[in-house]
């Protein structure tokens, strides 16, 4: 199943900060999960982490957690269609 995923989307790390005000500026490379969370890809969690702290940091952001999500099958049904697999059908 590893092989699979890895074979599908790769082996980056997506990386999830929760920040504790509304996010209003993004800082640069990053996207926007919900009102409280930025999200972005990385290659290698143990050399970019400490960047994309300050980063947030530099944009104003006060960030509370850190969640790291490996590729998994759901990602690679994500990357495939589009949707989750909750999302409802249209």
């Amino acid at each position: 199943m590893d092989e699979l995923v890895s074979q599908s989307i790769g082996t980056d790390r997506r990386v999830v900060l929760t920040v504790a005000e509304p996010v209003t500026d993004l800082p640069n490379g990053f996207m926007r999960r919900s009102d409280s969370q930025i999200e972005t890809v990385v290659s290698d969690v143990s050399t970019q982490l400490a960047g994309m702290l300050q980063s947030a940091t530099d944009s104003g952001l006060r960030t509370i957690d850190v969640s790291i999500e490996a590729p998994s099958l759901r990602a690679v049904f994500l990357h495939y269609t589009g949707r989750d697999l909750r999302d409802e059908a249209a």
